[in-house]
């Protein structure tokens, strides 16, 4: 699973935070806006106009669902090589940014995929086929809706 991930061409991995119990319906509701805040920012007010491959992809893997301390590992592909320090800088240290937009007592690592073997094996720890579906969710997903 993980050379399937490799392969796909990540250039950022993101783990977000929320910091206090979350439920998970609403957790996904706040991936799924910060997916649209993301690609608004990069691509403009017309984003939902623009072709799947121009948009950002991401892929979210939940972690902490049994305790109610949930976050999620989430890798993300930019597209465009001139979005890639403007998708970081909606991310500046820890704190803040568009997430803080979002949840206000969340939190958030990033860092860019310099080895998408080792990232990809990161986020997706604990995961097999037999996982549960809800564990993991695509941006593409959030497309369908």
């Amino acid at each position: 699973m993980v050379e399937h991930y490799r392969d796909l061409g990540f250039t950022h991995a993101l783990t977000l935070s929320w910091n206090r119990n979350a439920v998970l319906s609403v957790a996904k509701k706040h991936l799924r806006l910060i997916h649209r805040k993301v690609d608004r920012k990069l691509l403009g007010c017309r984003y939902n106009e623009k072709p799947r491959d121009e948009r950002t992809l991401a892929v979210f893997v939940f972690e902490g669902l049994k305790t109610g301390h949930i976050h999620v590992h989430s890798l993300w592909r930019v597209t465009d090589r001139q979005h890639l320090i403007p998708f970081a800088r909606l991310f500046p240290g820890e704190r803040g940014g568009i997430w803080n937009g979002i949840v206000r007592s969340g939190s958030y690592k990033l860092a860019l995929v310099d080895d998408p073997h080792v990232f990809a094996g990161y986020a997706l720890k604990g995961q097999h086929p037999s996982s549960d579906a809800q564990e993991m969710i695509w941006s593409l997903d959030f497309l369908r809706d």
